[in-house]
């Protein structure tokens, strides 16, 4: 029920739902005829995406490829391609160039490094 693409990277403590609990409401109140209904959806997610820490991806969302969602998001609604979506319910904010331009300056070439080696580097910058 979930499907997720190549290279992502999820944060901690996300959640990724392929159900929907209200439908419990409905069946309490007789809404199909005695008949006891599940809401289950599928969740994908594309190739190259980061989810932020303690995202909440909802159930039948589609994440885009080369998306980012920021912490915290309640991803309600399909993200396209190449966005950045924000906020309670996730919003795309800007595309992917966008926040490339806004970054540009403030990275650093320690990807690859060990630990150690970060550390002498961010130590020779302060």
């Amino acid at each position: 029920m979930i499907e997720v693409g190549e290279d992502c990277l999820f944060a901690p403590n996300i959640n990724i739902f392929t159900h929907d609990g209200g439908i419990k409401v409905l069946n309490s109140l007789n809404y199909f005829d005695g008949k006891r209904m599940d809401k289950i959806l599928k969740v994908i997610i594309g190739n190259n995406v980061y989810i932020g820490a303690e995202a909440n991806i909802m159930a039948g969302v589609n994440i885009g490829n080369n998306c980012i969602i920021g912490a915290n998001a309640v991803v309600t609604k399909d993200i396209p391609d190449n966005s950045v979506a924000v906020g309670v319910p996730a919003k795309v904010v800007k595309d992917i160039d966008s926040y490339y331009e806004d970054c540009k300056e403030l990275v650093h070439p320690t990807g690859g490094m060990a630990i150690e080696e970060k550390r002498k580097y961010y130590e020779s910058l302060m």
